[in-house]
């Protein structure tokens, strides 16, 4: 029970991590749907709001969270069953979101154009590009967590998510809400979405298990 009961919470937390993200999904399709450049720069910025608030709510994101895959602390089984629930309530949170106002979506934004170029991307570049979000997000949500100034901490997030949105990097969470947004459930989209799941993974456990053995082998302090 006490298990069930941890993973309904972990559950939640990640539905509303989706939720947040497809608030901020949401807000660069409205602000960027001209398809100028400042409108893209400015609805970049503003995307933000989404993961700022997730780290300030402590909510599950499986993009946050898969960076500390191999940090040191609990269990790997228990890990990978946390971050599977996460992922899992992240989907139904963006699910939700973009498939509730999808008509909303598709008759005011350029949702349906985005996801339709993004199942044109070959698998082995959009996994590339997963890579290059996961390594951004990592570097995001570990600056949040380890500086102490707080304007540090906003400018840290609002340049990761910037940075890996300005770059055409792929986020897993936020095209899930795309495509739900879009309506557009194929093979095609399914089988990118679940590619750039794995590139993030692959980008962000990376990343942060590099910095991790890059911290550990670094001399102490009062060695240097």
């Amino acid at each position: 029970m006490r298990h069930l009961k941890y993973a309904l919470s972990v559950w939640l937390s990640g539905f509303l991590a989706g939720i947040m993200i497809s608030i901020g999904g949401a807000v660069f399709l409205k602000v960027s749907v001209d398809g100028s450049t400042v409108g893209r720069v400015f609805g970049a910025v503003l995307f933000s709001v989404g993961l700022y608030t997730i780290l300030a709510f402590g909510l599950h994101l499986y993009t946050g969270k898969i960076g500390y895959l191999f940090v040191p602390g609990a269990k790997l089984g228990f890990k990978l069953s946390e971050l599977l629930v996460t992922l899992l309530g992240n989907f139904c949170g963006t699910f939700l979101f973009g498939t509730v106002l999808k008509e909303y979506f598709t008759s005011t934004t350029n949702v349906t154009a985005l996801v339709n170029a993004k199942v044109e991307i070959p698998f082995w570049r959009i996994f590339l590009l997963a890579v290059g979000c996961g390594i951004l997000m990592f570097v995001a949500v570990y600056g949040y967590k380890t500086v102490e100034h707080t304007g540090m901490k906003l400018v840290l997030v609002v340049l990761g998510v910037a940075g890996f949105i300005l770059a055409g990097f792929e986020h897993s969470i936020a095209d899930m809400f795309y495509v739900a947004a879009a309506g557009i459930w194929t093979k095609d989209t399914i089988l990118r979405l679940l590619m750039i799941v794995l590139g993030n993974t692959v980008g962000g456990a990376g990343m942060g298990g590099l910095v991790m053995l890059a911290r550990g082998l670094l001399p102490k302090k009062e060695e240097a």
